[in-house]
């Protein structure tokens, strides 16, 4: 019988500290992701989906809806966290780190019945936890799928070594039926359950019976019922799928050995024949691991099965079933497969301790080098999550032919101002791939930032030529506004807000579009619904402080504005509207201390664009001084005829 947890540390001091070890160890890694901000699928999965920002839709949107990743329990799932807590994006990830930490302590029990030895087994859970690649999965929520699909495996694999009662094997059932629903990876926990089954034990036939039918029920479900709205590549002949399948599981196997070179990105190219020069010294290094692999599990089994355990985990990822993708490999797809390359070693070490009791301390003092190089690569990647612009210039570094990658840096140096340096990623991107879609919406923005609008126009419009979505829309609706073509924008505006009736932006461009043509009445329930949505209030409150001031209400314009700067305060263009209001009630002082305090905000900025000249936009600094010039003209304005 396994102990529990509490039995083991009251048996083994030693054991209870270096559990507190690796307790202490996990939190020093992992901590920073809790403030790395929302990227990349993130935020078109999450934080700008319908579905999770809307109200609820009905069970049927989450499970009857094909899309691209049908994953429709952690949709749901980020449903519920958002009503809870909006968007504040550690508790996004606070959830899956604890998803994380509950399948190690999980992985630490099954480890320790095919081990039988709790040392050895703490520490292959212990290296499971920390290794490295985890930090993708870790540092983006949407990727919390490959945690939820390990986390229902480790259950099954936990729970069909104890089968025998009803209550076990439905719940074998239960985590089979959960994992399906999370990502369709899961239809091979039926193969690695059988792999792990326990020598010996004819009860668990029921428990097996029962995942092939849950996964041949959810294959039928998913091929008759649900459409599939994959995107799928060239199929290509068999003999290159099989070779390119043969690269990728050596990429994996290497990665696995040493965690070397991790990134968002990768551009392993495909195998296409046998004529391809790769094909035959990749026939020859697999045909060396395939023996190498039989020779160790006929030298161990155990060991074996953990070598086994990571292929079965991998054979979603190898591309058999080709779809479009830039990146044919993924830090985040070696999660399952990584604990039985853990069980591996941890069985390996424990033999080897065996053989040779006088070199336990010293394979203990080397598993303990690994698991704290681990602690320093997975702290580095950690970090560049926290930094957008280092993760994506490193990916860009890592794929330089991958258009996903300069297309994402691109956009996070628009964000930061970097316009020029920004078209000219996007602008790549779009080389590398002219079909892609992503890129020229942010192109688009990015040209209007630097007031080339008939550029921004012309990337708009191919957006929604590529892909007429809401996005595309909208961004069509807000170049053409940015044009001064209100008439026109109305037109993709509409379409936008039809199309994602949810999306506060839609319905606050929507509004402003209405209000620059003066009609109020239109204007005034979609700036006021938009005005509730955190992401849209500061916009939205400025816009109804126009709708109110076109309206002659002075004292509501003003509520208004202040409303406005309460939520953005580095809105300079609502200071000089607000200060007119001020004025026209008489109030200088207001007025001209209204100007002093964006004045104090605008040297601050200043300041901090001085200090660090090399990471400072010419075109950001150039912006932030035209601006302090017309704040300061405003306020000297106000001091000369007041006759001070």
């Amino acid at each position: 019988m396994i102990e529990s947890l509490p039995q083991m540390i009251r048996r083994s001091p030693r054991l209870a500290c270096g559990f507190l070890i690796w307790l202490a160890a996990f939190a020093a890694v992992y901590a920073l992701l809790c403030w790395a901000p929302a990227i990349y699928d993130d935020q078109s999965y999450i934080f700008k989906n319908p579905l999770v920002l809307g109200s609820w839709p009905g069970l049927k949107a989450f499970f009857l809806r094909g899309a691209p990743g049908y994953e429709p329990l952690p949709l749901l799932g980020h449903w519920l966290l958002h009503r809870l807590v909006a968007d504040r994006v550690i508790f996004y990830r606070l959830t899956s780190l604890l998803l994380h930490g509950a399948n190690a302590l999980l992985l630490w029990r099954v480890y320790r019945r095919f081990l039988g030895n709790d040392e050895f087994s703490l520490w292959a859970a212990a290296l499971f936890s920390l290794f490295p690649a985890h930090v993708e999965a870790l540092a983006l929520s949407t990727f919390k799928t490959h945690l939820a699909v390990a986390f229902c495996a480790f259950l099954i694999i936990y729970l069909q070594a104890r089968a025998g009662s009803r209550l076990r094997t439905a719940g074998c059932w239960a985590a089979m039926l959960a994992a399906v629903f999370c990502k369709e990876s899961a239809l091979v926990l039926p193969a690695l359950a059988w792999l792990t089954v326990p020598p010996g034990r004819k009860n668990t036939r029921p428990v097996l019976l029962g995942l092939v039918a849950i996964a041949a029920a959810y294959a039928a479900l998913r091929l008759v019922w649900i459409p599939l709205q994959v995107q799928a590549a060239p199929a290509g002949a068999w003999t290159g799928r099989l070779l390119t399948a043969a690269k990728l599981s050596l990429w994996y196997l290497r990665q696995m050995l040493w965690p070397d070179g991790l990134c968002l990105e990768h551009s392993l190219t495909p195998v296409l024949s046998w004529r391809d020069p790769q094909a035959l010294p990749l026939l020859a290094t697999a045909g060396a691991v395939l023996f190498l692999t039989y020779k160790i599990y006929r030298w161990d089994r155990v060991a074996g099965i953990g070598l086994a355990w990571a292929a079965i985990a991998l054979c979603p990822f190898l591309n058999l079933i080709p779809y479009f993708n830039y990146s044919l490999v993924a830090d985040r797809y070696m999660y399952l497969a990584s604990a039985g390359f853990f069980l591996c070693v941890g069985r390996l070490a424990a033999r080897l301790s065996q053989a040779r009791p006088g070199l336990k301390s010293l394979i203990a003092l080397g598993l303990g080098a690994l698991a704290a190089c681990y602690c320093s690569l997975g702290l580095r990647q950690a970090a560049r999550f926290c930094d957008p612009l280092e993760l994506w210039s490193d990916a860009a570094r890592c794929a330089p032919t991958n258009p996903r990658a300069h297309a994402a840096l691109g956009a996070e140096c628009s964000a930061r101002g970097h316009y020029a340096q920004s078209v000219a990623e996007l602008r790549l991107a779009t080389e590398l791939d002219p079909a892609y879609a992503d890129p020229y919406l942010d192109l688009s923005v990015a040209y209007t930032r630097m007031g080339r609008l008939e550029d921004s126009l012309a990337a708009a419009r191919q957006r929604v030529a590529l892909r007429p979505d809401a996005a595309g829309w909208l961004n069509l609706g807000a170049s053409l506004m940015e044009a001064g073509l209100d008439e026109e924008a109305l037109v993709p505006l509409k379409r936008a807000a039809a199309m994602n009736p949810d999306d506060p932006d839609a319905t606050l461009d929507l509004g402003l579009c209405w209000l620059d043509l003066r009609r109020w009445d239109d204007a005034l329930p979609l700036l006021e619904r938009a005005a509730r949505a955190p992401r849209a209030a500061a916009r939205a409150w400025a816009g109804l402080g126009d709708l109110w001031a076109g309206k002659g209400d002075i004292r509501r314009s003003i509520a208004c504005y202040e409303g406005a700067l309460t939520r953005d305060n580095a809105q300079f263009t609502v200071v000089h509207k607000l200060a007119r209001q001020y004025l026209a009630l008489g109030d200088t002082d207001k007025a001209q201390g209204l100007y002093d305090a964006a004045l104090s905000r605008l040297d601050k900025t200043l300041a901090t664009l001085r200090a660090n000249p090399a990471a400072a936009d010419p075109q950001t600094s150039a912006f932030a001084l035209k601006l302090r010039a017309q704040l300061s003209a405003g306020r000297n304005k106000i001091v000369r005829s007041a006759g001070r």
